[in-house]
C-alpha cells in the first residue's frame, strides 16, 4: 500500500503542489521544483539580442539570435586592414616595387633585367622553338 503524503509546498515555476521534506525545503532556501524539467526552467539563463532585443539562451556567449543579427551587427567592423603582411616575400617584393617606383630603376637591376632576357632566348634558341 502506497503512502500518499499531503502537499506542504507549491513548485516555483508551475505552482503545482507538491511534498518535499523541511529540511529539502531549508536547504534549497524554499527553491523547489515538482520535475526536472521546472528545475531546467529555472537555471535557464536568457539574454537579448544586442540587435533586436529577442531573448537568447545564454550559450557560447552569443550576442545575437541569428545569423541575420550577427551580419548586421558585424557592418562596419573592419579587420586588420593595417596589420603587415606575415609572408615575407610577398612583402619585400611590395617593397622593392615600391622603391623602384620612387627611385626609378638602377643600372644594376636594368643589367639584370637584360641578362635575364638573352640567357631567356638562348635557352629557346638551343631547344629549337620559334618565336
Amino acid at each position: 500500500m502506497d503512502h500518499i503524503r499531503n502537499p506542504n509546498t507549491h513548485c516555483i515555476i508551475c505552482n503545482k503542489a507538491i511534498y518535499r521534506r523541511p529540511k529539502e525545503i531549508r536547504t534549497n532556501r524554499g527553491n523547489v521544483f515538482c520535475s526536472s524539467k521546472c528545475y531546467g526552467r529555472f537555471n535557464r539563463r536568457e539574454s537579448p539580442c544586442i540587435v533586436c532585443g529577442t531573448p537568447i539562451l545564454a550559450h557560447f556567449h552569443k550576442k545575437t539570435c541569428s545569423r541575420a543579427c550577427a551580419n548586421k551587427h558585424r557592418t562596419g567592423i573592419r579587420y586588420k586592414l593595417f596589420l603587415p603582411r606575415k609572408d615575407k616575400v610577398k612583402n619585400e617584393r611590395i617593397l622593392k616595387l615600391r622603391l623602384l617606383r620612387l627611385r626609378g630603376p638602377s643600372v644594376r637591376s636594368v643589367d639584370t633585367i637584360k641578362l635575364r632576357y638573352y640567357t631567356f632566348i638562348t635557352k629557346i634558341e638551343i631547344m629549337g622553338i620559334i618565336i
